[in-house]
């Protein structure tokens, strides 16, 4: 067995497997038996290396869209900042319905408010 087919089987069992300080740590404990307990054992390097591979995929930024990228390219470090400008692509971005509802919130929310 693999250690990727050892995760698999712990994951369909309902064992959550993790890394805690350098430790594979498995719950519940309950879920083991004696000859998974000794497939773990066996192959616990591969799985801590396993499970460190996948959390560091899982941190990994997504690839940000091409508006997102341009505006990006937009700021200058020696350029004056223009809020009018950004406020304007936030707008566009929120008419082309490429913002998440969080931020669809926050721009209505901006929209509404009293200017100072």
């Amino acid at each position: 067995m693999t250690p990727a087919a050892l995760l698999s089987s712990l994951e369909s069992r309902g064992v959550a497997a993790r890394i805690d300080g350098g430790e594979l740590r498995l719950r519940p404990a309950s879920a083991l038996d004696a000859r998974v307990l000794a497939d773990v054992r066996a192959m616990k390097p591969q799985l801590v290396e396993l499970l460190r591979a996948r959390e560091s995929a899982g941190r990994e930024e997504t690839e940000p869209s091409a508006s997102t990228r341009e505006y990006s390219r937009s700021f200058d470090a020696g350029a004056a900042y223009d809020p009018s400008a950004a406020r304007e692509e936030a707008w566009r971005a929120f008419r082309a319905n490429e913002v998440t509802s969080a931020q669809r919130d926050a721009l209505l929310w901006y929209a509404r408010a009293p200017r100072r």
